[in-house]
């Protein structure tokens, strides 16, 4: 089973990579089987929201429209990635949620001395979770993701795993210290 999976996900994968080139390689319904396969269900059944995806896809299959203008193609693709690349589930509504804290406390992360989210901080290489290690990302670059994008889009986990590391790391900062008895 492990090696068909391997085999359908190379496969996605060479075809998602000439995208700009020939987007239209498999059809919509070839997308729609290689999507909807009991392997690629089985390799994406960490992401609560693979359902929702895939039935948003068949929709937009039914429905017509060209491929690479469907949001749910790059919406099941970027849970693929997430899952291949060691990236924790993301739902669309953490995103809602990790959307509102981000932009609720813009304004104190940009005057703290906390570090942007690239891989040198003040802690060290090692306090930044591999999930966003080499993906320099500053509070910028989320404040426009959080505006401007989507859970749906390709790497929002990278950004959510970012967030979710700002988060604790913002909560440990702005935490009182413990007294000394």
């Amino acid at each position: 089973m492990r090696r068909d999976l391997d085999r359908r996900l190379a496969k996605l994968e060479a075809a998602a990579a000439e995208q700009q080139d020939q987007p239209e390689r498999f059809s919509p319904r070839e997308w729609l089987e290689a999507f909807g396969s009991p392997e690629v269900r089985a390799f994406c059944a960490g992401e609560p929201d693979y359902q929702a995806a895939l039935d948003a896809f068949d929709a937009e299959v039914r429905d017509g429209a060209r491929l690479f203008s469907q949001s749910s193609w790059f919406w099941l693709w970027e849970m693929i990635q997430r899952r291949r690349r060691g990236i924790p589930p993301l739902t669309e509504q953490e995103w809602a949620e990790l959307r509102t804290w981000f932009l609720g406390t813009y304004d104190d992360l940009r005057r703290s001395s906390l570090p942007c989210l690239v891989d040198e901080t003040p802690y060290g290489r090692a306090a930044v979770p591999p999930a966003i290690a080499g993906y320099n990302l500053d509070l910028a670059d989320v404040r426009d993701w959080f505006l401007n994008k989507s859970a749906r889009q390709r790497g929002a986990g990278r950004v959510a795993a970012a967030v979710r590391f700002l988060r604790a790391e913002w909560q440990r900062f702005t935490s009182p210290s413990p007294s000394c008895p």
